[in-house]
């Protein structure tokens, strides 16, 4: 007898050995699939998910997460997936779309097509730089700055973004980026409405989030009301902001509940734990998201009778 839920750490002992391996000897070698170089790593923090820097440009973990599925998605995003073995999983176009963080060849941001448009919802950092460099005028970087502004005013040089009521037209993105914003809306499932809207046929959301292991449902800490005021549910936490600095309160930290959500709203979803040593992508908590937007609607589509 084997539980699958909830999760718990990896039993892949090779996987816990290198993680254990990486932290105690501080530095490790690999390349980064952002600054796309070789590059040695900083593994001396034991929570990997925020740290583990690239010593050239700064790129951290979790960014490293979240290009890596970039990259993947990027390579197959004209490739929608024909029968059913494929939405199930184990066709060639899922098999091409796992291989994220373990490409056969090095590659980096500097690889992704020219021509895809993206929407990063962060301003700063080594991520942010590498696409911005890269992509040009096709990609889109914006902060929360203000509720006050509408989406896509622009103040002292950053444009405002608001993913629950995004400025963007149907059907323009290839790609949307949030890397742990979700967390931080009210309203999450304006935002997932209005993702669905803005992004082409084939487009994805691409995201990380607090995810829990081990319940079902998502956990609301805090409430927005109506005349603007935040209820709190339970003892306030907030996350660093390069835009505030109090920093940003948490108003939900997520569970499967919220791929049912983005299911409903006709995504595909999949949730995706990735372990590269090379892209220096460690630790037990390396969980990325992954909102497809698939028409038609798979996930109405008949299983047992395969039509």
């Amino acid at each position: 007898m084997e539980t699958i839920w909830p999760l718990t750490e990896s039993r892949n002992s090779v996987k816990s050995l290198i993680d254990r391996l990486a932290y105690q000897v501080k530095r490790t070698p690999g390349f980064c699939n952002i600054c796309g170089r070789l590059t040695v790593f900083k593994t001396h923090v034991a929570g990997f998910r925020e740290h583990v820097e690239c010593i050239r440009c700064g790129s951290r973990n979790r960014q490293r997460q979240i290009a890596s599925v970039l990259m993947a998605y990027a390579s197959a995003r004209n490739q929608q997936p024909t029968d059913l073995v494929d939405y199930l999983g184990s066709g060639p176009a899922s098999r091409r779309l796992r291989r994220g963080p373990t490409h056969t060849r090095m590659a980096s941001v500097k690889d992704l097509p020219k021509d895809i448009v993206v929407w990063n919802t962060e301003t700063t950092r080594a991520f942010h730089l590498s696409l911005m460099n890269h992509l040009g005028q096709n990609y889109i970087s914006t902060e929360f700055i203000d509720p006050s502004l509408s989406s896509g005013e622009v103040l002292n040089g950053v444009m405002h973004g608001d993913i629950q009521s995004s400025h963007f037209a149907d059907d323009s993105l290839d790609f949307m980026i949030t890397g742990d914003v979700f967390e931080h809306i009210p309203f999450p499932e304006k935002a997932i409405s209005d993702s669905y809207r803005i992004l082409k046929p084939g487009g994805c959301h691409i995201f990380t989030a607090p995810f829990y292991h081990h319940r079902f449902t998502n956990e609301r800490r805090a409430t927005l009301q109506d005349d603007g005021t935040v209820e709190e549910h339970m003892k306030p936490w907030f996350h660093d902001d390069p835009m505030r600095a109090e920093g940003a309160l948490v108003f939900n930290i997520f569970a499967p509940e919220l791929l049912c959500m983005m299911e409903k709203q006709g995504f595909e979803v999949r949730l995706l734990k990735l372990h590269s040593p090379l892209y220096g992508i460690f630790g037990q908590n390396a969980i990325v998201l992954v909102a497809r937007k698939i028409s038609p609607d798979l996930s109405k589509r008949d299983a047992v009778f395969m039509n």
